[in-house]
């Protein structure tokens, strides 16, 4: 990863809601966006939530929602569908769903609705990386346990420099907000 110089940092902390996972996808829930954040000094973390199963999920999400006021919080779209119940008591946070799955959004990256969720396009990715099979594996996994799953890149699983470069801009949008908003 190519580091950016001068980005815009987030006053706020920046939470990866772990999307459902398996044996066969564990170790790093959200990819490399991780790294590339904190890498770029971003405080970053990732939020983890049980492995699977909707109602502990939202049990356990309802325990934490207290902890991610005042923050930035990313999320998949199908742990967003299965969750978003939870983030209607949020405080001063930002919700940022990734997504590939959004035509109407072609002429600009970022869209936010009406409670004020941002859904973020990523541009189709073109690369491969050896951790894709392991991920099909756990698609296949948990599409036999009647579980949906995200994309790999809306995971960032494998991250292409024009994404690389979309996903900074979007969090310095959002360090100008912070620095605009008074909480």
């Amino acid at each position: 990863m190519k580091l950016r110089p001068n980005c815009l940092l987030t006053r706020k902390p920046i939470y990866l809601i772990s999307p459902n996972r398996s044996i066969f996808y564990y170790k790093k829930p959200w990819g490399l966006l991780h790294n590339l954040l904190y890498q770029h000094g971003y405080r970053v973390e990732i939020c983890h939530l049980p492995f699977r199963g909707t109602r502990t999920r939202y049990e356990v999400l309802q325990k934490k929602i207290s902890h991610l006021h005042n923050s930035h919080i990313v999320i998949d779209p199908i742990a967003y569908a299965e969750l978003k119940d939870c983030f209607s008591s949020l405080k001063n946070s930002t919700l940022t769903v990734i997504t590939n799955h959004q035509p109407e959004l072609s002429s600009q990256n970022a869209h936010v609705n009406a409670n004020g969720t941002q859904f973020f396009n990523l541009s189709p990715s073109s690369t491969q990386n050896s951790t894709l099979g392991f991920y099909k594996l756990h698609q296949m996994y948990l599409k036999y346990l009647n579980f949906n799953t995200p994309d790999p890149s809306q995971l960032f699983l494998d991250l292409n420099e024009n994404d690389q470069n979309s996903i900074l801009d979007h969090f310095i949008k959002l360090a100008e907000l912070d620095f605009t908003t008074d909480s």
